[in-house]
């Protein structure tokens, strides 16, 4: 299984990674990300795209790619990030698109 959104070119870009030695659990990251996007929204892919003129919104591409790098730089469970800034960004791009 592949993300539909994230490419892991664009998720080495948004997190400054240079290395591949991570490359699949970045893929499992984004793989993650998007499942949590659709849940959350309750749409599909397809609807996403149906309601942005056929192309995949581009802030929910960022909350994608927000939610990546939460996961790949915050791996312990007890790290140190309030997780109400985690809420309020992804809030932030992808509340618009919650199917009511």
């Amino acid at each position: 299984m592949q993300p539909k959104i994230l490419t892991l070119e664009l998720i080495k870009q948004h997190s400054s990674i240079d290395s591949n030695y991570e490359d699949a659990l970045l893929t499992q990251y984004a793989i993650g990300a998007e499942a949590t996007l659709y849940r959350l929204l309750d749409r599909t892919h397809d609807e996403l795209c149906d309601m942005n003129g056929g192309e995949f919104p581009p802030e929910l591409v960022i909350a994608c790619l927000m939610l990546v790098d939460i996961l790949y730089n915050h791996r312990n469970p007890q790290a140190n990030i309030p997780l109400s800034s985690v809420g309020y960004t992804f809030d932030l791009y992808a509340k618009p698109y919650i199917k009511l």
